[in-house]
């Protein structure tokens, strides 16, 4: 209960006030989604070894070893996406429904 409580903290700390209750709806998704995801995928694990507590022991090293790969692909994603030059300006505005959209003016 205490490391709900603190991730709670931590998740809402330095946020105005208006701003406290989509964080805290946002970690609560958050952890029912690791939750849903988590329960199966290490479940699955334990069970392929021939011992129960080395099945165990391997899960548990998937479930801290996956989080770590995962943010690690993610930051190289956010690197790689500020290292592009952002796009030339045209002064047309910018289209929001992809290459299809057509309007009154003609297509985007």
């Amino acid at each position: 209960m205490p490391a709900v409580v603190g991730f709670m903290v931590t998740a809402t700390s330095g946020l105005p006030d208006a701003e406290q209750g989509m964080a805290t709806g946002i970690a609560a998704m958050t952890q029912q989604v690791g939750i849903t995801l988590g329960t199966p995928v290490m479940s699955a694990v334990a069970v392929t070894t021939a011992t129960l507590p080395d099945g165990i022991a391997r899960a548990v090293l998937v479930a801290a070893l996956a989080p770590a790969l995962l943010l690690r692909r993610s930051r190289r994603r956010a690197d790689a996406s500020r290292a592009r030059p952002p796009p030339a300006a045209t002064g047309r505005p910018t289209p929001r429904h992809g290459p299809a959209c057509t309007g009154a003016r003609g297509a985007w």
